[in-house]
């Protein structure tokens, strides 16, 4: 039927005009975190939102006092889920999962892409989305909460401190992988990320047997160092700044080919490094030259 009555059409203007302000004010008492889609239930929640209003609009036999309390309501729900589960983990578990790492290095995680029903195809859309053309550029692909794909070039992963806890059968990014070679088809980007977590752990025995050239050369305000003796002694003589209670932080990386340069803080015992700066030359999976450069917080070159 195109037309039943006038007083009908104008019970939908008056009613969609005072339920669409009443909904604005909900939202604007509730907050923005409302209408985000961060999770599933956020989404449910912006769809029933939108149903409601519409219910209110159309049908007669909701009164426009019954829609408004439907609205509060389900703002109300999704105000008191999201206060909650910022305070109590559990809660935050029950309504949200964790991202889950698709691929890591470049390298698709199969287990992971069947766990989630996520084609290969699916994800190298997502990478190609990101302007990426080759999986050996991407450090990362994360299937996020509400399903989107997240893709994280290769040299934007740094300390991968904003991937941390995401984990794909077993594996957890920025660690070494065990089931790869030290030498051959290893990447820069896979290289630089194994020597920065055996540093971060203070090993440097690992770092050399993994990631480094045994006639490495290694340039710095100390003079000319080569071969594995000469990282551990310039790795001697930072530990020595830093001791065993300093701390150690990856501000950015960036890699082009086999060339990566690392700019990197550090704090000690009265002391502070704030512009720590190394450069890699990494061929064949090792390290076969590297620059170091960075100095104290009174001025003394190291």
């Amino acid at each position: 039927m195109w037309f039943h009555a006038w007083p009908e059409l104008a019970r939908v203007a008056l009613v969609g005009v005072t339920a669409y302000g009443s909904l604005v004010l909900i939202l604007r008492l509730s907050g923005k975190r409302t209408l985000s889609k961060l999770n599933a239930f956020d989404f449910v929640v912006t769809v029933a939102l939108g149903s409601t209003l519409a219910t209110i609009l159309l049908s007669k036999d909701v009164s426009y006092t019954e829609g408004v309390l439907a609205l509060a309501v389900l703002a109300l729900m999704q105000l008191a889920v999201s206060w909650t589960g910022t305070r109590v983990p559990a809660i935050q578990r029950a309504v949200s999962a964790k991202g889950t790492l698709l691929l890591a290095d470049g390298e698709l995680l199969d287990d992971a892409l069947k766990d989630q029903r996520v084609s290969s195809d699916q994800v190298c859309q997502a990478v190609r989305a990101a302007g990426l053309g080759s999986l050996g550029d991407v450090g990362a692909v994360v299937l996020e909460t509400d399903g989107s794909l997240s893709v994280v070039p290769a040299g934007n992963i740094a300390d991968a401190s904003a991937l941390r806890g995401l984990t794909a059968s077993g594996l957890k990014l920025h660690e070494p992988r065990k089931d790869r070679p030290p030498d051959g088809s290893r990447p820069t980007s896979a290289v630089i990320e194994a020597h920065l977590h055996c540093r971060r752990s203070r090993d440097v025995e690992s770092d050399l047997s993994c990631n480094y050239s045994h006639d490495v050369v290694l340039l710095s305000a100390e003079g000319v160092n080569r071969g594995h003796d000469g990282v551990r002694r310039l790795a001697g003589i930072l530990h020595s700044y830093l001791d065993h209670n300093g701390e150690w932080s990856c501000v950015r990386l960036q890699i082009d080919g086999e060339i990566a340069v690392l700019q990197w803080r550090g704090t000690g015992p009265g002391l502070r490094i704030h512009d720590g700066v190394d450069t890699f030359v990494v061929r064949d999976g090792r390290i076969v030259a590297q620059t170091i450069h960075y100095s104290t917080r009174d001025g003394t070159p190291a």
